[in-house]
């Protein structure tokens, strides 16, 4: 596809070799390549009352120092980025001036402040920002073995830094894990805004970009640019949410969704119309999976398990190559992502009573299960009464069929005594019994269970009486 497009491929390969030289040396990063001798010679120096302590930082627009505060007024450390004076032509004195003005617009607990600005008495451009002393979020989440959900609750907090910088009509444009850096204690704080665009441009109220901000365009790292990035198209808030999807595949699975080449290549381009890798697919080395789960303090089955869930669906929406069907707003998108950690149903897959059913048991298992529970006594105990209803029904029809037998033996029996004129106690007895077995059959035809049951009792004496003997009721 890229060779087939020349412009494409030009357009790439410069932001190749834009994103190498930007990963030469990552910002505030105090892990970043060694400075220049030309820069070395800051240390010691004072820029006002910042004293310069060492070098920190070096990329390709410039270097950033580690200073401290040595009027005394206050005490503290700040980072003191310059601008190179190699570089410092129109457009790159333009941005980095732009870099302080957009800085000055946000005011965020999770966004590195701006603290002051200013040229040197050489002619150096520079701006003091806040000393962030931490790690990039993918180093701090893997060493502490995050699970999915804390890596997800921690990612809220940088959503909460990009909204605010939307809110102010600032689009950041270049976020990738060197951006985003957590302390010790967990403060997240999104970084370097050097790229960043202003959504309504003074130069351009229609709302294009500038040339100015366009330049800017290529110091982008096509790895977490966004199609419209690379290939020149119109920058919104969408932009910034498909570099937070992509930066949250990685935390989550640990891989990327275009494939595992440490370094873009034009093939990135050929990726802008194909769809990502999804969220649970792990590499395939048993060894590679093996430690991505445990960073993830879960098993490759446990964590495969995991990212198959909403969370997938809401990434994949992230990270969509059509910026109209990606998340309308940064607030959108940790929307859904808060909803996964709650168990609630997410905007991003369509909706249906069964899904929202499980969801709803899912978040509310507990009771659920005593409800379910109790449901299953009341069944149990309705079933058994009915049981025993019907129980006792049956016994009341065996009474009164029985009751009613007996009576019509008595009253045959009578009749019998009337009729021959026999008085006896014994010939009463004797009568009832041999009506009574006459007409068993026929009184219980219907109901062959009290049938039985009265021809088990009698069953003895019946044969008495059908063998011509007379019986006599006991004292």
């Amino acid at each position: 596809m890229a060779a087939a497009q020349p412009a494409l491929h030009d357009h790439v390969a410069a932001l190749i070799r834009a994103d190498q030289e930007a990963q030469a040396g990552s910002f505030l990063n105090p892990e970043a390549n060694a400075a220049p001798p030309a820069a070395a010679s800051l240390e010691g120096q004072r820029l006002w009352p910042w004293l310069i302590e060492r070098l920190i930082g070096s990329g390709g627009m410039g270097h950033v120092w580690l200073a401290r505060r040595t009027d005394g007024l206050y005490d503290g450390r700040a980072a003191i980025k310059l601008m190179r004076l190699a570089v410092a032509d129109a457009a790159a004195n333009g941005r980095f001036a732009r870099e302080g003005q957009l800085l000055g617009r946000l005011s965020h607990p999770n966004i590195a402040r701006l603290l002051d600005a200013g040229v040197t008495g050489s002619g150096e451009r520079y701006l003091v920002l806040e000393f962030v002393d931490g790690e990039r979020i993918d180093h701090y989440c893997d060493q502490r073995r995050l699970t999915v959900a804390q890596r997800v609750a921690l990612f809220i907090v940088v959503c909460q830094a990009v909204a605010h910088a939307h809110e102010n009509l600032v689009v950041h444009r270049d976020l990738k894990p060197s951006n985003i850096f957590v302390t010790a204690d967990g403060q997240v704080k999104l970084l370097d805004f050097g790229v960043a665009k202003l959504l309504v441009d003074g130069a351009d109220p229609a709302g294009g970009d500038s040339e100015l901000t366009r330049s800017g365009g290529a110091a982008m790292t096509p790895q977490y640019a966004s199609p419209e990035q690379l290939t020149g198209g119109i920058v919104t808030t969408a932009t910034d949410v498909y570099g937070q999807g992509m930066v949250l595949y990685g935390l989550l699975s640990g891989s990327r969704p275009f494939g595992e080449d440490a370094t873009p290549t034009p093939m990135r381009a050929a990726s802008l119309t194909a769809e990502p890798k999804p969220l649970w697919h792990l590499p395939d080395a048993a060894a590679d999976a093996g430690r991505i789960a445990a960073e993830r303090a879960s098993s490759v089955a446990a964590l495969r398990k995991s990212l198959h869930a909403d969370i997938a669906v809401v990434v994949a929406k992230a990270i969509k190559s059509d910026a109209t069907e990606r998340y309308r707003s940064v607030p959108d998108f940790a929307d859904d992502l808060q909803r996964t950690l709650e168990q609630r149903p997410i905007a991003a897959r369509p909706d249906s009573a069964a899904y929202r059913g499980a969801k709803f048991a899912r978040r509310h298992w507990f009771g659920v299960g005593a409800v379910a529970l109790i449901a299953l006594a009341v069944t149990a105990g309705v079933v058994g009464t009915l049981v025993k209803q019907r129980e006792a029904e049956r016994e009341a029809e065996r009474a009164v069929a029985v009751k009613r037998f007996l009576l019509d033996m008595f009253e045959q029996a009578r009749s019998s005594v009337k009729a021959a004129g026999t008085q006896t106690r014994e010939a009463t007895v004797n009568d009832m019994l041999v009506a009574g077995a006459d007409c068993v059959d026929k009184s219980f035809a219907s109901q062959p269970s009290i049938r039985d049951e009265v021809f088990a009792s009698t069953r003895e004496d019946i044969d008495k009486l059908r063998a011509g003997q007379t019986l006599r009721c006991k004292p």
